[in-house]
């Protein structure tokens, strides 16, 4: 039995990330899982879902944490909010080294890839659009509470971070533009007054080398610094069967990080911050999975096995289904990026109130050359040519109340400003032996090799007020009003030119076009919460979320409708047996409405939007049944379907049929769980031990929004396990790590070539079984 050990209250919430217990001057316990806090979640010492520990842990007790989802600091276990936190200590023992990482971390979160693009599917609601810039992301990324438009740059930055915020549901108030699914908060550290820093040198399967290292600590009496850098190199899992060719999924990316605080009089601070990141690598883990139709089908208009690819018919089959391997012979593949940021936030402290200017600015340039054809022969290049560089810059005032009276509020005013410079190229054919249905037999029976090229300038600007005020009826009722108005303002200048042969061919038709277009909506939450007693906390919320409409910029159609989400959750967070059980259970429904879906369609990516509806039960389960044992589960339940479509005639791009509703949202299983048992073992009273197994399950998932013949993914568990040593004094740390051990295969997202381009299907393909080992010294 532990002794009643009090731990000191650690001195900001970044610091927070791990807690030792001693036993006279033995180390008896520490968390390696952090404190979890989610929306009608548990809080717990531990974990895979931590926030930071403001508490004790004693006598095996889960304790409450502190938690800044609603902008200010205030318990988890009575935040009427849906959330998860993970603590930097967590991200650590999970292996977390990019946002595709958070997969079924949280409950109805699914993380991907698609074209290169992170995608976040929370409750059904994510992103759909591929092309980058085009619209923005239902689930919000932030860093370091700055909305961040880009749905690459999120990709980078996963490391030296103090906690990451998972908050589910529309979070229209207080989080920013575009948030109907939920909001991610990935929250960097900051400098300490003492001085620290760490080394991580990591390998792994398929030549994976990491390198991670921070210094941080004084440089003056009100002044503190801290520099973090990142790199990482693989080779890649999804082998290249072309001689010479490399392979898909490597990387190669580095990452600075720098940061400057200054402590002003009051308590006031200013913290400056600044950061650069870059990968280049040969090709995403994407493969060809097939097309649009099953074998033994003749494709609608060429009349050929339609289960084949164009380029398939043409050179030859591509590599074997649900196998990590593929060809790949364009000698120019490539994903390059180069960004920067910088950011300023300055906190002003007086009597009453705070006020929190934060001024960011952020760019980046991108070019990615995808494959096209995945076989082994191959005369030109036919893949997809992204070039694209982003400048974006956002102020947000916020003025908070202090204090501990009955109404407390924050307001603020919000600016976001973008420019996207961006142009396709996107060669195609020829393909001998496939008939013209491009063309109509123009320029001959075959195929013929064609060019498309189009893009321009996209001009953004969001204005928006917002404010959100607590009441405390009693010491057991409270009610939440919250509301957000936002303006947004799009304009393009675009060209669309498609050419027969190279782009130095014969022009086929080109054309210029500029769209100007604003929306405004208002969005909000109307919340009640009710201490039933000291251990049952209930709330229940009512909330919209908007999402801008947006310009198919290079496809001359013009501007495409704003999204918008009401949702309506009930929540109860519990403690029960004597601290050392937390069961939660969140239930919720979703009015979906203009929900924005991209697909392509002839030489174009078209928007169609749709409404849905979406109803959920989450579940979480944090338990203590023994003395340096930890039991996590969670479990989603997730009903959702697409209602209607906005054009009632529309066909499936890549089949030609027509559309049916009833199918489920993409990447929103039906049900979807996550298991994870964890041992502390004390070695000759004085090293530490531990020991974990996590097993993460999901159900048959769709990948598009068309019922697709071959869109879905079967139902697949992956096991990982982790054992690791923690030195006496705490300054060394040795883990090996296996993740998939049972080495499923699994697409995590994928799209469909329109019918005249042959349906195939390019897929992301999970990762195979790996194994690792970390090495980790603190100073």
């Amino acid at each position: 039995m532990m002794k009643n050990q009090k731990v000191s209250r650690p001195q900001s919430l970044c610091e927070t990330d791990i807690l030792n217990t001693r036993l006279g001057s033995t180390t008896l316990f520490r968390v390696l899982l952090g404190l979890a806090t989610t929306s009608a979640c548990s809080q717990l010492c531990y974990a895979e879902q931590g926030g930071a520990l403001h508490s004790t842990y004693s006598h095996s007790v889960i304790e409450e944490i502190i938690v800044t989802a609603q902008k200010r600091e205030h318990s988890g276990q009575t935040t009427p909010v849906a959330l998860t936190a993970i603590t930097s200590e967590s991200l650590k023992k999970a292996f977390i080294n990019s946002a595709t990482d958070l997969n079924g971390i949280s409950p109805s979160l699914n993380a991907t890839l698609g074209n290169g693009q992170l995608q976040l599917t929370m409750r059904g609601v994510g992103n759909e659009i591929l092309t980058s810039g085009i619209g923005e992301a239902g689930v919000a990324i932030h860093s370091n509470g700055v909305y961040l438009g880009s749905n690459v740059t999120p990709a980078l930055g996963f490391f030296d971070l103090a906690r990451v915020e998972i908050l589910r549901g529309p979070q229209g108030t207080l989080w920013g533009r575009n948030s109907t699914g939920g909001a991610v908060n990935i929250i960097q550290n900051r400098p300490t007054n003492e001085m620290e820093g760490s080394i991580d040198i990591g390998y792994e399967s398929f030549n994976t080398m990491s390198l991670e290292g921070v210094v941080s600590g004084p440089l003056s009496s009100h002044t503190q610094g801290r520099l973090a850098l990142k790199h990482r190199g693989s080779d890649g899992y999804i082998k290249n069967l072309s001689p010479g060719g490399d392979d898909f999924g490597d990387d190669n990316s580095l990452a600075a990080r720098a940061s400057l605080n200054v402590d002003l009089e009051n308590g006031s601070t200013w913290l400056l911050a600044a950061g650069y990141g870059d990968w280049d690598i040969n090709a995403r883990a994407v493969r060809q999975e097939g097309t649009a139709f099953p074998e033994g089908t003749l494709h609608p208009i060429a009349g050929t096995p339609a289960h084949l690819s164009f380029p398939e018919l043409a050179f030859g089959p591509t590599t074997q289904s649900e196998t990590f391997k593929t060809y790949g012979t364009d000698p120019d593949l490539t994903d390059e990026l180069d960004s920067y940021y910088l950011t300023s936030e300055l906190t002003l402290e007086f009597s009453d109130a705070s006020l929190t200017l934060v001024t960011d600015y952020r760019e980046y340039d991108r070019l990615n050359q995808s494959v096209g054809d995945f076989t082994l022969v191959q005369i030109e290049p036919t893949g997809s040519i992204f070039e694209e560089s982003l400048e974006e810059f956002s102020q947000e005032i916020r003025l908070a109340s202090k204090g501990n009276d009955k109404l407390s509020w924050v307001t603020g005013l919000y600016y976001y400003q973008q420019k996207l410079d961006s142009r396709v190229t996107i060669p195609i054919g020829p393909f001998p032996g496939v008939p013209d249905i491009l063309l109509g037999g123009a320029v001959g029976p075959d195929f013929p090799k064609v060019t498309i090229d189009n893009g321009g300038v996209l001009d953004v600007q969001s204005v928006a007020v917002f404010g959100q005020s607590t009441y405390r009826v009693s010491d057991r009722w409270a009610a939440t009003v919250g509301m957000r108005y936002s303006w947004d303002t799009k304009k393009s200048d675009e060209f669309s030119d498609l050419f027969l042969g190279n782009l130095n061919g014969v022009p086929l038709a080109t054309s210029t076009n500029k769209f100007d277009e604003d929306w405004a909506d208002w969005t909000g939450k109307l919340g009640i919460e009710y201490s039933a007693t000291d251990h049952v906390f209930i709330f229940s919320n009512i909330s919209k979320g908007y999402k801008s409409g947006g310009i198919n910029i290079g496809v001359g159609s013009g501007p495409f409708d704003p999204e918008t989400l009401w949702n309506y959750e009930i929540g109860l967070k519990s403690t029960i047996w004597e601290g050392r059980l937390k069961g939660n259970v969140t239930a919720y429904y979703s009015d979906f409405s203009d929900y924005q879906l991209q697909s392509i369609d002839g030489f174009s990516a078209i928007i169609t939007s749709g409404d849905a509806e979406i109803t959920g039960i989450e579940v979480e389960i944090d338990m203590i049944p023994a003395e340096s044992w930890l039991l996590k589960g969670i479990a989603t339940w997730t009903d959702s379907k697409i209602t209607s479509f906005a054009d009632d005639s529309i066909t499936n791009p890549s089949t030609g049929a027509p559309v049916s509703t009833g199918q489920a949202l993409p990447r929103a299983p039906e049900f979807s769980y996550r298991l994870s048992l964890e041992k502390i073992f004390s070695i000759d009273q004085s090293n530490e031990m531990f020991a974990r197994l996590t097993y993460t399950w999901q159900d048959d998932v769709n990948l598009d929004s068309f019922g697709t013949y071959n869109a879905s993914q079967k139902d697949y568990g992956l096991l990982d396990a982790t054992v690791g040593w923690t030195s006496a004094d705490s300054r060394w740390t040795v883990d090996l790590y296996g993740r998939n051990l049972t080495n499923e295969y699994y697409k995590t997202s994928g799209y469909f070539y329109a019918i005249t381009l042959g349906s195939a299907l390019q897929a992301q393909i999970g990762a195979p079984r790996t194994y690792g080992a970390r090495i980790r010294y603190e100073f």
